[in-house]
């Protein structure tokens, strides 16, 4: 996990922050015009979201997370929190957003560096 997100940081530094995530960026500004499309932009998040719960099972099985941790639930908000990291991102021109853990939760991937 930790390997992918270094290598969108890596990414979007690389675009001055630009750009952010092409499924999220649809789903905000267009995920709520046409049924059909928002069907599709939903099949897309939930693809993101089975890449992202195959890494934490993964994580799970060696033990490096918790396997009381839920990991449907816990990738939801792994993939929610990125796409407004990456929103934060773009308008602050840092990588800051998605490197902030929040002080009461534990993440199950370390935060990178900034």
């Amino acid at each position: 996990m930790r390997k992918v997100l270094l290598f969108f940081m890596d990414f979007y530094k690389s675009k001055n922050y630009a750009y952010g995530c092409p499924i999220g960026n649809l789903s905000q500004e267009m995920g709520d015009l046409s049924p059909v499309f928002s069907e599709k932009l939903r099949n897309a998040g939930d693809k993101m979201v089975d890449s992202c719960l195959v890494l934490l099972e993964e994580a799970q099985k060696t033990g490096e997370i918790s396997p009381q941790l839920n990991l449907r639930e816990t990738t939801y908000f792994i993939i929610s929190s990125w796409h407004g990291a990456l929103m934060r991102m773009k308008v602050e021109k840092s990588l800051a957003p998605p490197t902030i853990r929040g002080a009461s939760t534990r993440a199950p991937v370390p935060a990178p560096p900034i």
